[in-house]
């Protein structure tokens, strides 16, 4: 069980942060677009999973 102030900071990081897919149509680049930046170096990726798929 995971214990109810970390879920409340978790929950609160998670505001600073954008998905794959909202960055992708702020910046008005496709899937192939972002990936260059990624790989570039202009767009960070945090953690390890990517919602860039789904």
């Amino acid at each position: 069980m995971v214990p109810r102030d970390e879920v409340e900071v978790l929950i609160a990081g998670r505001d600073k942060y954008l998905s794959a897919k909202d960055a992708m149509a702020f910046l008005g680049v496709g899937k192939n677009q972002f990936n260059l930046m990624q790989e570039a170096g202009m767009v960070a990726r945090e953690g390890t999973s990517s919602d860039l798929w789904n």
